[in-house]
């Protein structure tokens, strides 16, 4: 009988889950921003230098089979991902965002269409702004700006990698880009334009 009582409520957590999935992805829309906590040492020291609980950040849309996939910058380049196999390979509830106003979303249909032009654009390990290489918040700035005829949507900031700065060296193999222009996943999430969605 216990074990009968523990199965069926294993059956009703993961029935829950999958409906609460469920009713996510209902609720997204192309161009809505997905952050992510990812699962390495890098990750980690992004979330600890930018004081956020995201590592990683990509833009959503849909394949041709109708299917959510996520444009991102990793490594080793901008690729399309499929949604499922992203969340597949994580811990942790990702946080889906979204323009807030009707304007901004206009914005970010067209922003979908700029990321998907930069894939294929090698990934940006340096963190330096420029479209040769893309790392994944770059990808955001450049895809949203791009929308908006060359006007930026989301800040810049001088970049700061203290008090990190020697797990950084070690990481990049030199001094990491300190005081140079940047944006990170913790900076698009804190923006002014954008609403939670989940």
């Amino acid at each position: 009988m216990k074990v009968l009582k523990q199965q069926v409520q294993l059956f009703i957590l993961v029935l829950s889950i999958l409906l609460l999935t469920s009713q996510t992805f209902g609720a997204l829309k192309p161009g809505d921003l997905i952050f992510l906590k990812m699962p390495c040492y890098v990750c980690s020291l992004i979330e600890k230098t930018t004081n956020s609980p995201f590592s990683h950040v990509g833009i959503l849309d849909r394949d041709a089979s109708g299917a959510w996939v996520v444009i991102m910058a990793i490594e080793p380049k901008v690729m399309a991902v499929s949604l499922q196999y992203l969340l597949s390979r994580i811990n942790s509830q990702p946080v889906y965002m979204r323009m807030k106003s009707v304007n901004g979303q206009i914005l970010a249909i067209k922003a979908v269409q700029n990321a998907r032009r930069f894939i294929g654009t090698p990934y940006d390990s340096e963190f330096k702004l420029g479209i040769s290489e893309l790392y994944c918040s770059e990808l955001v700035f450049y895809s949203f700006m791009n929308a908006n005829n060359g006007n930026p949507v989301f800040l810049l900031r001088p970049m700061t990698f203290k008090p990190f700065t020697s797990e950084w060296t070690s990481v990049l193999r030199h001094p990491p880009p300190e005081g140079l222009l940047g944006i990170s996943p913790g900076d698009l999430a804190r923006s002014i334009y954008l609403q939670r969605v989940n």
